[in-house]
């Protein structure tokens, strides 16, 4: 259910909290990576 990064923004209580747990990385970069973790936990 991700349009693309803006959605991501859109969520960043899931997002960060999903990106922080398994990459580690900043919010900035996430966007990328989490596109593809949310799918699987969504």
């Amino acid at each position: 259910m991700h349009a693309g990064p803006s959605k991501c923004y859109d969520m960043p209580s899931k997002v960060l909290r999903h990106s922080k747990g398994l990459d580690g990385k900043r919010p900035g970069h996430i966007h990328g990576d989490v596109t593809k973790s949310s799918d699987s936990v969504s």
